[in-house]
């Protein structure tokens, strides 16, 4: 006690001698608190009175609330240190990094102690306002400290000893300070060690709760990666236990999650996705094309194994996942543009023939019957096929088209139901799906389907019968729902008759029959459909295009023995053709004379040559002398141009529309 008082009036001697003097007489202060009272003196601290700095009531809550988790962590380990000072007079603070008091335990009577010196909460406690203290210290150094009695640089703290730790966040960042307070003579030198060890749990605490909300977070993303891919996944440990399955998973094989997840995967459907196999082998096997039963029901899938591995290369688990092949089939679909792109109000008609067309294309369209689309060449069978299919019930299913007549025969059938790995040479090494597959949900439709062969009609007939089909190669079975139009520009009666085409075929197809009219047959169609490809190609090249009366009356009076799809292209080359304004009835006899009209108006009376003459001179004429796009225009080669004006005697022609002087041999 005599040591402590002997120190304490010779820190109080030096401590006078800073404050009136600035000057040092005592090699008893330390060389941390000389440091302090030193900025206190240049912050110009009132040594007797210091200034109080206090937090608003509103801010102060405020501040508590966003610390609130650092206090909830804190108070638990201040709590458990003052219970081993309770009774001796110590009150344990809390501070954050600006050293606002935020949280303060202690005995009644030491509490109003400490309100003598505003030690209570909301007052800001760093050396600024309050001189040296072991929490202002703390602050200024980040380092533990302990300041004793006279060491204070403000005189009413003589009588407290205050022993601080700083709080660091799992970054580093100071974030709070520790502090225990008590008569100076009731401070042992193991207050300070016990402070620290507090400070150090609280910031240990910290570390594991941002690892658990790193955990957690993690988890979730996790969840939410599985929960969104359209796959199925299952991941089990080294024991086969269940550890993750996401919602697809668990709604294919009716496994709900909380009754699977830490037990072992169902034995059947364990064994029939090979785990075992994987944990035991570790290896794996991907894009296995399978049929799984579980649950009473069977799933058409494909299905990839793999192992997971850990240090040692020893198998942790594995992971599975499942790709329903419905859902395969609608990637693919979206891939090759399965999809109908066209419905009635694409369908420009105002005959009467082809209205009654359409009118009954709609009917059909509100029923699932089989449906034979009849019609020459180039008449729209397959857009009549495309707006049937939207207007029904299977419009969000695939549109899946096949040409009959364009396929080579010996590769006809896999392309309409697929093959086996292995089925033939050159079989992919997975096999493939055919466009019957890929129509699942959907409307196939068989255009030319008088080319089909006699073999094919046979297996699609059976087809129509089971709704059913096997790979070729293959033994399994397929189930598939499709809708049926086939489209055909053959009189099928006949190809019966000539054996052709099998007759209970012909009956199963011949359900719904729908003939579509040539253009010949559909008055005033013609100048509708003109008008209406001639407006897209001018919209296209930027031109101001239209037919003259005459032109119109022209390509009414011919006959389109390729009907629509004629018309179009002709129109096409029409609007390269004439550079801007009317179309004149001149321009499209031309191009309708390169048709070989079988009906020309008798007025015209020219021969071929005539004909090509008259092209020849109008493709100079609309481009204006420029004879390489004349050429282009032609489809002749420019050398073939300057051949056939040589000729048909053009030079004097083009010299005239190039306004220079023709000179015979040039």
């Amino acid at each position: 006690m005599q040591n402590v008082t002997n120190d304490r009036q010779q820190l109080l001697h030096a401590w006078h001698c800073f404050i009136e003097q600035r000057k040092i007489t005592s090699a008893h202060v330390r060389p941390v608190i000389l440091a302090s009272w030193e900025r206190c003196a240049m912050l110009k601290v009132n040594p007797y009175q210091p200034q109080l700095k206090k937090l608003p009531p509103a801010v102060l809550a405020a501040t508590i609330v966003r610390h609130q988790n650092l206090i909830l962590t804190a108070k638990p380990f201040m709590e458990s240190l003052f219970r081993l000072v309770a009774g001796s007079g110590f009150v344990v603070t809390l501070c954050d990094a600006q050293g606002n008091l935020l949280e303060l335990l202690g005995d009644a009577e030491v509490l109003n102690e400490a309100d003598n010196i505003n030690l209570v909460p909301g007052v800001n406690w760093a050396e600024a306002y309050m001189g040296t203290t072991a929490i202002g210290v703390a602050l200024e150094t980040g380092q533990p400290v302990q300041v004793c009695s006279v060491e204070h640089y403000c005189k009413p703290c003589h009588d407290w000893t205050c022993s601080a730790a700083p709080i660091r966040a799992p970054q580093g960042d100071q974030i709070a300070i520790l502090n225990m307070s008590g008569h100076f003579l009731k401070v042992h030198p193991h207050t300070l060690g016990m402070v620290v060890a507090a400070a150090q749990a609280i910031e240990h605490q910290l570390k594991n709760q941002q690892i658990s909300a790193s955990l957690a977070l993690s988890n979730k993303y996790l969840r939410a990666v599985l929960e969104s891919m359209s796959d199925g996944v299952i991941t089990v440990n080294q024991q086969g236990q269940v550890v993750e399955i996401n919602s697809v998973a668990a709604r294919l094989f009716s496994l709900p999650p909380e009754q699977v997840l830490t037990r072992p995967l169902p034995a059947s459907l364990a064994e029939q996705l090979k785990i075992k196999e994987v944990l035991q082998k570790g290896r794996e096997y991907i894009d296995k094309e399978v049929s799984i039963e579980e649950a009473g029901k069977r799933v058409h899938c494909t299905v990839a194994v793999k192992p997971i591995s850990k240090e040692g290369s020893s198998i942790a688990g594995a992971v599975a996942t499942i790709q329903e092949i419905k859902t395969v089939r609608r990637l693919v679909q979206r891939m090759i543009g399965a999809r109908a792109l066209f419905t009635f109000d694409d369908i420009l008609a105002q005959s009467k023939t082809m209205r009654q067309t359409m009118a009954l294309a709609k009917l059909a369209a509100e029923n699932s019957l089989n449906i034979l689309i009849l019609g020459e060449s180039g008449t729209g069978k397959e857009l009549l096929a495309q707006a049937i299919h939207n207007a029904s019930s299977r419009t969000e299913g695939p549109f899946v088209a096949i040409n009959c007549g364009a396929i080579p025969k010996d590769l006809i059938g896999s392309e309409m139901f697929g093959y086996t790995e292995g089925a033939f040479t050159g079989a992919k090494h997975q096999g493939s799906p055919g466009k019957f597959e890929l129509a699942d949900g959907g409307t196939i439709f068989l255009d030319e389907i008088g080319d089909m062969p006699l073999d094919l009609q046979a297996a699609l007939l059976r087809f129509i019968q089971d709704r059913q089909l096997i790979r070729i190669g293959g033994s399994q079975v397929i189930p598939v729902d499709v809708r049926i139009i086939t489209a055909t520009n053959k009189n099928l009666s006949q190809e019966v008759s000539r054996g052709n085409f099998r007759q209970d075929l012909y009956y199963r197809l011949n359900v719904f029959p729908i003939h579509v009219p040539p253009l010949r047959e559909r008055a005033g169609d013609i100048t509708l459909l003109a008008r209406h490809f001639l407006e897209k190609m001018s919209h296209r090249l930027g031109k101001r295009l239209y037919f003259s009366t005459t032109s119109l009356a022209c390509l009414e009076s011919y006959s389109w023995p390729g009907n629509v799809r004629e018309l179009e292209n002709a129109v096409q080359r029409l609007a390269y053709l004439v550079p801007d304004g009317p179309i004149q009835r001149e321009t499209v006899m031309t191009i309708l004379g390169e048709r070989h009209s079988p009906s020309p108006p008798k007025s015209m009376g020219l021969s071929l040559s005539d004909l090509e003459k008259d092209s020849i001179r109008e493709a100079i004429r609309v481009n204006s002398g420029n004879l390489s796009q004349a050429a282009k225009v032609l489809g002749i080669g420019r050398t073939t141009l300057y051949r056939k004006i040589k000729k048909y005697g053009l030079e004097a022609f083009l010299a005239q529309l190039l306004r220079q002087p023709y000179q015979s041999g040039t």
